[in-house]
Formats: structure tokens, C-alpha cells, sequence
């Protein structure tokens, strides 16, 4: 067997195995699992104030929390209920905001129409939750 026929089985095979996982990679934007982690602005911050990262001082690293973002399924955050969840914004890197939303499904909506990497904040009654997503 000579190396042109090899390089071309070769080709060959490579293409029959990239077309199924493209195919594979359009259902897996169904869902993505984000790791965040919690800040906690001062009782006294006002709310037009950003809440930035408020763990200045603490020494210990914080356990993250996986978030579960799902078209069909929404938002889920274990152990909170989506009641105290209020209010979710998408960041580009340059950390300008694209979008702040109150309503679930149209942040999931703007969030999977996109493409690249996003920081996420998912705000909840006492904390903030803070992470990256990679579309």
C-alpha cells in the first residue's frame, strides 16, 4: 500500500468522525453547567451600586456552586428555589454589560442565542452568584 491511499483512508475515517460530533454538538447547547461562586455585598449597599466581588478579607476559598442552565428545564441552583432568585445579567469579557433580565426564559433565551465566553450573575436574596459560560 502506498502513502497516498493511506493519507486518503486516513482522510477519510477523520471526516466520517468530525461529521457526527458536529451533529452531537448542536443538541449539547441544549444545557451547560456554570461553576460559580458566592459574593456578599454589605447589608448597607445601595441597589444601584454594583455588587462586585465582596470577599476581600477572607481567607478560606469558596466551595463553588454548579449552576444548571437549561432551555427547557430553565435555571437551577441546588438548593434554592427559583422564587429567590431575582434578577440575571450577562457580562462580555470586557465586563460591559449585554443584558440584565428579571424574567428566566428571556435570559436563557439571550444567553443561548450567543456565541463565545460570557461572565453570568445570578442574583438571589442575600448573595450573589458569579460564574463563566463558554459557548
Amino acid at each position: 500500500m502506498n502513502m497516498k491511499k493511506l493519507i486518503r483512508i486516513v482522510a477519510l475515517l477523520s471526516a466520517l468522525i468530525v461529521v457526527p460530533m458536529e451533529f452531537f454538538a448542536a443538541e449539547s447547547d441544549q444545557k451547560v453547567v456554570v461553576k460559580t461562586y458566592k459574593s456578599t455585598p454589605p447589608k448597607d449597599t445601595p441597589p444601584d451600586v454594583e455588587v462586585d466581588d465582596f470577599t476581600e478579607g477572607c481567607r478560606m476559598p469558596q466551595n463553588p456552586v454548579f449552576v444548571s442552565i437549561d432551555r427547557s428545564d430553565g435555571v437551577y441552583v441546588p438548593g434554592v428555589s427559583k422564587e429567590e432568585i431575582y434578577l440575571f445579567e450577562i457580562f462580555a469579557e470586557g465586563h460591559s454589560l449585554i443584558g440584565s433580565f428579571a424574567d428566566e426564559d428571556d435570559f436563557i433565551m439571550s444567553l443561548f442565542s450567543m456565541n463565545g465566553t460570557y461572565e453570568i450573575k445570578i442574583y438571589l436574596n442575600d448573595y450573589v452568584l458569579r460564574g463563566w459560560v463558554y459557548l
